[in-house]
């Protein structure tokens, strides 16, 4: 990365960091939401407040794909592709590099000229989920349950697809047939199988089950975060299983969030320091010192930022959360400074009991005075006169 750029995207970075982590103790709590929404056990019961709802979930609605005629029993699939091009970026002294590997996207530079992506990414849905009686859209749908890989070795291919091979790794492989395998493809699929008992959690209108904001968060951050203030999920297994899910994924994001959001103010800082070092590159013995320096010094900086932000949006945000652990941090401080002070005394009074115990000292003998010593040599007569 060039000195100018690094000099503006370090800054940025950081800044976006800090307000990652700001919103993120502020985000919609989708847990809570559900495990307060109302148990029905018929979608005729809703009354337009969020609900909680437990029925069988229809398994086998199809979810049709571009290059896979369906897909069976599963709440969502993701497609990703790829393409085996090159990449070009700069080192730290703003030399040109280039990397060839697999890319999600087609990188316009001369070593990829003439080359084509024809394979996309894509979420793919049915068009609709059955519990029970009631109907769930597919909008704004969320999921709490972990995806799984893929194979596409049994399943049928559209003719869209025909010029596609299933690869051992579960994919489809699309061959460019330039050397070195450039331009090749490639697609994988993950999905996240769905259960014959499923719980829903959101708000129903007109007995479907529909997506609801029950909070405002607008703006970009939001967005990176996944921060959509969105309850409108299905969630396999009945309602307490689904609870607990639900409260590891919330957990698990606002964690991940967290050391992302440090890790973004800590490589922006870097960044920046790295901008005005990087003048000191061509001396080589400085070299590796400045390199680490910089990131020391944006180490030693950006994580005591980071726990600034956290902590200041937490007892902004949540209060409570932060009082409790800082009430038994405080106690058990104030119980070791106490008890300190009680077995310092306690000791100081044991060493007085045992002094007042032992014998009283001997009377030591008294020393001559000086006069008696003085009286003593001053008798001796002075030497008489010769005759």
């Amino acid at each position: 990365m060039s000195k100018i750029k690094s000099c503006a995207w370090g800054p940025g970075l950081a800044i976006t960091g800090i307000l990652a982590l700001w919103e993120n103790e502020s985000r919609f709590n989708y847990y809570e939401a559900a495990r307060d929404a109302t148990q029905i056990s018929s979608p005729h019961e809703s009354s337009g407040e969020p609900i909680s709802f437990t029925s069988r979930l229809d398994t086998d609605i199809p979810i049709t794909g571009d290059y896979i005629e369906r897909f069976i029993s599963y709440h969502k699939v993701s497609r990703r592709a790829a393409i085996y091009s090159w990449h070009k970026g700069k080192d730290s002294e703003g030399h040109t590099t280039w990397e060839l590997g697999w890319h999600s996207r087609l990188e316009k530079n001369s070593r990829n000229s003439g080359l084509q992506q024809k394979l996309s990414s894509r979420d793919l849905y049915p068009s609709h989920y059955i519990l029970g009686d009631m109907r769930i859209t597919k909008d704004h749908i969320h999921f709490v349950d972990s995806p799984v890989a893929i194979s596409v070795k049994s399943l049928e291919l559209t003719n869209k697809a025909h010029s596609l091979k299933p690869r051992n790794s579960g994919g489809l492989y699309l061959a460019n047939g330039k050397p070195n395998n450039l331009g090749d493809e490639r697609v994988i699929y993950k999905g996240i199988p769905n259960a014959p008992t499923a719980t829903y959690f959101g708000v129903i209108s007109d007995e479907e089950g529909v997506g609801k904001q029950l909070e405002t968060v607008p703006g970009k951050v939001s967005s990176l975060i996944k921060n959509d203030g969105i309850l409108h999920h299905l969630v396999n297994g009945g309602r307490e299983a689904a609870l607990i899910k639900m409260k590891e994924n919330f957990e698990r994001i606002v964690w991940y969030t967290r050391i992302g959001g440090s890790l973004a103010i800590i490589v922006g800082i870097y960044f920046f320091f790295n901008s005005f070092y990087s003048l000191l590159y061509r001396i080589p013995l400085v070299e590796r010192l400045v390199n680490k320096g910089a990131f020391v010094g944006s180490l030693a900086i950006g994580t005591p930022i980071a726990l600034i932000v956290i902590i200041s949006g937490l007892m902004t945000h949540n209060p409570f959360s932060v009082a409790f652990p800082l009430i038994i941090i405080i106690t058990i401080v104030t119980y070791f400074i106490l008890r300190s002070k009680t077995t310092k005394k306690q000791a100081n009074h044991m060493l007085k009991e045992r002094l007042s115990k032992l014998p009283p000292p001997l009377p030591q003998p008294q020393a001559a005075s000086d006069s008696a010593i003085t009286t003593r040599f001053k008798t001796i007569p002075p030497p008489l006169p010769p005759p």
